[in-house]
């Protein structure tokens, strides 16, 4: 009686194995491919917002139950939309949702929005040309100081909070700020007392004077970082400054 053949197809080399090199390859595939799969898992695509779905989510909340707990919750929820709105530069001219008073009594209400000329919700951030504007009238440096470096202060007040044209205006016509600011620089540095501040300083530690307020701490706290400086550093070195 014959032997029953295997197919051709099913005939392994007894002593062929795969490399450490292709069993890295394997298990490298297997990583990627589980990862991805994960990643589709945990982190579906998300759509953009949209105005029906704020008005429709809130309706639905608010019809669900007839506590007034619920409907702040749902005031909430719309307000939220809007900030999301107004995050992504859209623009929400009208907003109509349903809610629930205490009595369990259904009334509509409908808010509307009509921003000026339909412009964004949110004040738009500082540009360079607010940036010149607000320094000009600085007198410690000209024009071109704050030109050659509008990159680095932009950077610098944004990084400090200082995000709006109203609060940069605040910043540069703040007396409080730009003396205390004049005088560390002064007295740490040994700045020349007839042009102590350049426009960075100001963008860097006068808007943390601003928004930390002028107090000891604050004031410590720059005069600490001044003196590690390169400039206290090169200014040391040459005798200018006693430590």
């Amino acid at each position: 009686m014959s032997k029953k053949r295997s197919p051709a197809y099913l005939k392994v080399p007894p002593n062929q194995k795969l490399s450490t090199r292709e069993k890295w390859l394997l298990y490298f595939i297997g990583i990627v491919l589980f990862v991805a799969a994960a990643y589709v898992l945990y982190f579906p695509p998300k759509s953009v917002i949209t105005k029906e779905d704020i008005t429709g989510q809130v309706t639905e909340l608010t019809t669900s139950s007839s506590n007034g707990t619920t409907a702040a919750i749902a005031i909430f929820s719309a307000s939220m939309g809007i900030f999301l709105y107004g995050l992504n530069g859209l623009r929400l001219t009208r907003l109509s949702v349903s809610s629930i008073s205490a009595e369990s009594n259904l009334q509509d209400f409908v808010e509307d929005f009509a921003p000026k000329s339909k412009e964004d919700l949110r004040e738009q951030l500082i540009t360079n040309d607010d940036i010149k504007s607000a320094f000009s009238n600085i007198p410690d440096f000209t024009q071109s100081d704050v030109e050659q470096n509008l990159d680095q202060i932009r950077l610098n007040l944004l990084n400090n909070g200082i995000t709006t044209e109203s609060h940069l205006q605040e910043l540069t016509s703040s007396d409080q700020v730009l003396d205390t600011l004049r005088s560390i620089y002064i007295r740490v540095l040994r700045r020349d007392r007839n042009k102590p501040l350049d426009p960075v300083a100001i963008a860097s530690w006068g808007a943390a004077l601003y928004k930390l307020g002028v107090n000891a701490d604050v004031i410590k706290a720059i005069e600490a970082s001044l003196r590690v400086s390169p400039e206290y550093q090169r200014k040391l070195a040459k005798g200018e400054i006693k430590s």
